[in-house]
């Protein structure tokens, strides 16, 4: 409707204007004459397009303000969908390895469950 009446407005002051232009001339009745029948159509068009176009805007008006207000507090309360979490995976523990020792003759690093020493061949306690 908005549209319809700014194009019928448009039209309306388009022969309007156009139907005086050719009035201005006088160069014969005919035009007089033709020049009356454009301005007659452009005030019709004018009175057809300007209650369209009030209306539509009007219905815009309205459609604006109906999506900017607030809820009703009658209204039903909105459903929220529970949030999913992911669950958290934690990285499975190594076995604690037993710490390497050092060996008290020469001390060489002694790998972890040897006895004796791979350098000097000393007992490890």
């Amino acid at each position: 409707m908005f549209v319809a009446g700014i194009i019928l407005l448009a039209l309306g002051v388009a022969s309007f204007i156009g139907g005086y232009a050719s009035m201005a001339s006088l160069s014969s009745v005919d035009s007089f004459v033709g020049g009356y029948f454009v301005i007659v159509l452009g005030v019709i068009l004018i009175c057809v397009g300007t209650p369209l176009f009030i209306v539509g805007l009007v219905k815009k008006i309205k459609r604006a303000k109906a999506a900017n207000a607030a809820p009703s507090p009658y209204a039903a309360p909105q459903y929220q969908a529970p949030q999913y979490q992911a669950p958290q995976y934690q990285q499975p523990q190594q076995p604690q390895q037993p710490q390497a020792k050092t060996c008290p003759q020469c001390g060489a690093a002694v790998p972890a469950g040897n006895a004796f020493c791979p350098n000097c061949g000393a007992q490890i306690q």
